[in-house]
């Protein structure tokens, strides 16, 4: 029996599931929505880099909805809720790396009603540490420049959580930084250097400011704060942080990082931090998509730099 799959989104994590379609022998690539105007009309398989497949890209929406196919895997920058629903009511089985895995107590009263109306089921992966976007790039790349890496997966809410309600998980963030540090110590690593992307640099820093830990340097990637809880607020955690930092950023990066560049220079200026760097990566959104090899030259050419006195 060959399952119809219909692929949501053609970022890192898109393009890596359509070559996954198309290369088993059960799945059949049935359709491709695509967010940017740009990719409209073209080739699915082009997109990925794999070659043509037959199945034009499109944003149309309605009439994915109408195709018939047996699933979506829904892999967008930010899940569409009502979209979900939508998708789930035509029929079609949703499996998506943007959350639900973990419901707890929150109300998904209309994503189950939405799953009997359809007859499928609602699958969510969960982001994990050898993520497509971002990490499995620099951990893949960084070892052509000599360096060993050792992912770790920070305290996670479901994907539908508001963004303050991270601010008690912080607290859960040393002991596994620290279990990470002394694995690595136990094993002969002698140079380590903190990297993380988006709320895991957040919480990266929010770690170097309260820990004195013996680690070389911080690269902080697409770093997020927030402001109304001292524990989420990156830039106050700037102020204490005395390592290097490498701070990146997409020229399309999350509104919010791009508004506080300023406000995070002037962070580490007054934390007297002379090893502070900015880099701007031209043509990046917030995940780095088509930009990754530039990704890993910047936080690989920084590592080799030796730092200033």
């Amino acid at each position: 029996m060959t399952y119809r799959v219909i692929q949501w989104a053609t970022g890192g994590v898109g393009r890596a599931a359509i070559e996954a379609i198309a290369s088993h022998p059960e799945l059949e690539l049935a359709g491709c929505w695509v967010h940017g105007e740009g990719k409209v009309g073209r080739d699915a398989g082009e997109i990925a880099n794999i070659g043509a497949l037959g199945v034009e890209a499109t944003n149309d929406v309605e009439a994915l909805l109408a195709l018939e196919a047996d699933c979506v895997m829904y892999a967008p920058i930010m899940a569409d809720r009502e979209e979900v629903i939508r998708l789930l009511e035509s029929g079609k089985n949703v499996v998506t790396p943007l959350g639900w895995f973990y419901p707890g107590k929150r109300d998904v009263a209309d994503l189950e009603a939405a799953c009997r109306k359809g007859g499928v089921t609602l699958h969510g992966t969960g982001i994990h540490p050898d993520w497509q976007q971002v990490i499995q790039p620099l951990r893949v790349g960084l070892t052509e420049h000599n360096w060993n890496t050792l992912s770790i997966q920070m305290p996670i809410l479901p994907n539908e959580a508001e963004y303050p309600e991270y601010a008690p998980l912080y607290d859960e963030v040393a002991p596994r930084i620290d279990a990470a540090i002394k694995y690595l110590k136990d094993n002969g690593a002698k140079e380590i250097v903190l990297i993380g992307h988006s709320q895991g640099a957040a919480m990266t820093a929010y770690y170097l400011s309260t820990s004195k830990q013996d680690v070389k340097g911080f690269v902080a990637i697409g770093m997020a704060s927030f402001a109304d809880d001292p524990r989420m607020n990156s830039i106050k955690a700037l102020e204490k942080i005395n390592v290097p930092i490498l701070d990146i950023y997409g020229d399309d990066d999350l509104e919010g990082i791009i508004k506080s560049i300023d406000a995070r220079a002037q962070a580490a200026k007054k934390a007297g931090n002379k090893n502070y760097t900015q880099v701007e990566v031209a043509g990046s959104n917030h995940f780095f998509d088509d930009r990754e090899e530039q990704l890993v030259e910047v936080v690989a050419d920084w590592l080799e730099k030796p730092p200033a006195k």
